[in-house]
């Protein structure tokens, strides 16, 4: 019933044009011999001959005219087929799609880990073939990977995990930091532990998934297998052994997300916005050679292990605000383009910045370094603010070029403090810091002079264990004396042999304030 009304539907070709295509020749070609029939024979035949061509032209006319319509009538229903024939594979797709969702789906809520595994399978095949259902894909996979979820602890080692118990400053899943020699308390029974083996092994499915349509190496033409640009969505996921390494991610959201194991981000590219605001790393993290070409936002983020940002690009501001490096982290020939903020940032142990470029401003303010704060031959084309920080171990910043505003308002050097060969282009702000160490300023130049108002040293600085003997220098005066000597070329050195003489009259008091301004 439906293709008969079809075709009644359908524009036919009209038969009446071509009978009245003849007709009107006919009568063109009649008009035409009436009109030149003359007398004689010779003329009646020319009459005749010119009558009949052009009865042939007028029914040429016609005949294109008729050969047109046809063709236009003929694209018509050839375009009216191409859009039924398109209506129906895309209620075909919808069905296809529809079909292969759902069964995904419970696939992906089964009990059967391999059941599962064969869901995300699925769905990959679905975005292969359908390149307007990968974002969609995508969100699916993520949102699996969101699902609750604590790895077995025998699958990583005791330092890598730490140890199983509650505690509120662990990730969500329940990790202290304690002695790795403490055995875990046994929290899971045998059936709990195969099937965290068995989950284990889904969300590794589900990852490499994503790492593989990812993948696109620098300096190198697309895979036929890159999905394109792709927004990640893991918040609160919980991910193991993850490696985006030479990865190209538009959009990527892992704030509040666990890492389990090594985590690589190594070569990776950022082209939109990512966020890992209260993510937490429990092994090795690396995010060598990575560019982040819009904001990249690591706010309270926790690094459990060591961590690698050598060499990494961001375009656009980056914030570390809050963030707490249990181990060592390395931020080796890093650039950071534009702002950059590690206000509050905990550095338990050594804090490594050889040779980073801060093209923004950078914030420091209240920062804590533990072990060893090394920023040796950094350049701050900005202004850097370091206010209020806490240098609990020797700090580095030999051969640092300060071009901007530079602030160390009532910063704490536990043990020493170098500066030796640093430029400060513009008068740099030391007023109320304590050094409780020893100073070094060997050819440190300041070419607007320093601000030291109440300048606090340590009457007797210490000296590490590591040195045969104290440099000549230190032996000659302690504190601050003795190191503003070393202070060459500046404008006010003899403001600065008033204040020496000013140090060395104060009283034997444990702390000697120095209180002028230079």
């Amino acid at each position: 019933m439906s293709d008969a009304s079809g075709d009644r539907d359908q524009p036919h070709f009209r038969w009446v044009w071509v009978w009245l295509a003849v007709i009107v020749a006919v009568t063109v070609g009649v008009v035409v011999t009436v009109t030149l029939w003359g007398r004689s024979t010779t003329e009646h035949r020319d009459a005749f001959d010119v009558g009949w061509k052009s009865a042939a032209a007028v029914l040429a006319a016609l005949a294109t005219f008729v050969a047109v319509e046809r063709l236009r009538l003929g694209q018509r229903e050839h375009h009216r087929q191409v859009l039924a024939d398109r209506s129906k594979q895309q209620a075909d797709l919808a069905a296809q799609i529809t079909d292969l969702s759902s069964k995904a789906s419970e696939q992906l809520g089964s009990e059967k880990p391999a059941v599962r595994i064969g869901g995300l399978t699925d769905l990959e095949r679905l975005a292969q073939s359908y390149p307007e259902l990968r974002q969609t894909v995508v969100d699916r996979i993520c949102a699996y990977l969101r699902a609750p979820y604590f790895p077995p602890s025998d699958k990583f080692s005791k330092r890598s995990m730490r140890v199983l118990h509650s505690t509120s400053d662990a990730p969500h899943s329940g990790i202290e930091y304690v002695d790795d020699s403490e055995k875990p308390s046994p929290i899971r029974t045998d059936q709990e532990v195969v099937e965290a083996r068995l989950e284990l092994d889904v969300r590794r499915t589900a990852q490499q998934i994503l790492q593989r349509h990812l993948h696109w190496s620098r300096e190198t033409e697309e895979p036929e297998d890159y999905w394109g640009p792709i927004k990640l969505d893991l918040r609160d996921a919980a991910l193991v052994e993850v490696n985006f390494s030479n990865c190209r991610i538009d959009m990527a959201d892992f704030r509040d997300a666990t890492f389990y194991g090594y985590t690589l981000f190594s070569s990776t590219q950022f082209t939109g916005g990512s966020w890992f605001d209260g993510a937490h790393f429990v092994n090795v993290t690396y995010f060598h050679d990575s560019i982040f070409q819009s904001s990249a936002s690591f706010a309270s983020v926790r690094f459990w292990h060591s961590t690698f940002f050598n060499d990494a690009h961001f375009a656009d501001r980056a914030s570390f605000r809050s963030a707490n490096f249990d181990s060592r982290v390395e931020f080796k020939k890093a650039d950071f383009a534009q702002e950059a903020v590690f206000a509050s940032a905990v550095f338990r142990s050594v804090g490594f910045f050889h040779e980073v470029t801060f093209g923004g401003a950078a914030d420091f303010t209240h920062v804590k370094l533990g072990a060893a704060a090394q920023f040796p031959a950094v350049k701050f084309i900005d202004s850097v603010r370091f206010d209020m920080a806490n240098f609990s171990g020797g700090a580095n910043f030999d051969q640092v070029q300060f071009q901007g505003q530079t602030r160390f308002w009532c910063a704490i050097f536990e043990e020493s403090a170098g500066f030796n060969g640093s430029k400060f282009d513009e008068r740099p702000d030391f007023r109320k810091v304590q050094f409780r160490g020893f100073v070094r300023l060997e050819d440190a130049v300041f070419y607007k002079g320093c601000d030291l108002e109440d300048v606090f040293v340590e009457s007797s600085p210490k000296s590490r264990p590591c040195l045969a003997e104290a440099p000549e220098w230190v032996a000659r005066q302690k504190g601050i004396s003795s190191l503003l000597e070393k202070i060459e070329p500046t404008p006010l050195r003899g403001g600065l042999r008033a204040s020496i003489a000013r140090f060395r009259a104060a009283t034997s008091a444990r702390r000697h304030p120095v209180d002028d301004t230079y």
